[in-house]
């Protein structure tokens, strides 16, 4: 980002740059929320297959089969559950910095509080109501303001697999030992 944009002349070529620049930087953080996005419904269908297929084995299987095929779907599933965890963190720190940097290009633009991440920064993350200039328009932020980019319902459901699977294997050790 350049720091040597003159403010006081927004048809000025440095100023038209810049735009352009946080336009793309704008575009690109919603095309890597979208991607994010994709992910998880991957690694939540993915999950959902294994735990479908386990419960069929539960039924099919006899007592050896059902222990082995069990203990390594659900060591799968662990380990799939952990890459999702882990790439929803790495997603939540590329975003961060993202819309960093989209907030400082909206402060040397001269953008401040109506720029779109600004704005939303203000209105879900530090609870500031939303006003339009010229409007009577005012809407009011969420009870409970969270943070930037990734949902606590995305990473929970991402250790609630992992934690099943975990459970899953323990009780078809304890099954298969008590047998």
């Amino acid at each position: 980002m350049r720091s040597d944009v003159d403010l006081s002349h927004p048809e000025s070529e440095r100023y038209k740059v810049t735009f352009e620049e946080y336009k793309l930087l704008l575009d690109w953080t919603n095309k890597l929320a979208d991607r994010r996005q994709a992910t998880s419904n991957l690694f939540f269908g993915v999950n959902g297959a294994l735990l479908t297929i386990i419960g069929l084995a539960m039924a099919q299987l006899n007592d050896l089969e059902r222990f082995v095929f069990i203990s390594f779907s659900t060591i799968a599933g662990g380990i799939v559950s952990l890459v999702w965890a882990s790439l929803l963190q790495r997603y939540q720190e590329i975003l961060k910095f993202k819309y960093t940097h989209l907030a400082l290009f909206e402060e040397v633009l001269g953008l401040d509080a109506s720029g779109l991440v600004t704005a939303e920064d203000n209105f879900f993350h530090r609870g500031i109501p939303l006003q339009l200039e010229g409007k009577k328009v005012k809407l009011d932020p969420p009870k409970k303001a969270g943070k930037f980019g990734i949902t606590l319902a995305e990473k929970t459901l991402a250790q609630l697999f992992l934690i099943t699977f975990i459970l899953l294997f323990l009780l078809s050790v304890a099954l298969f030992v008590h047998k």
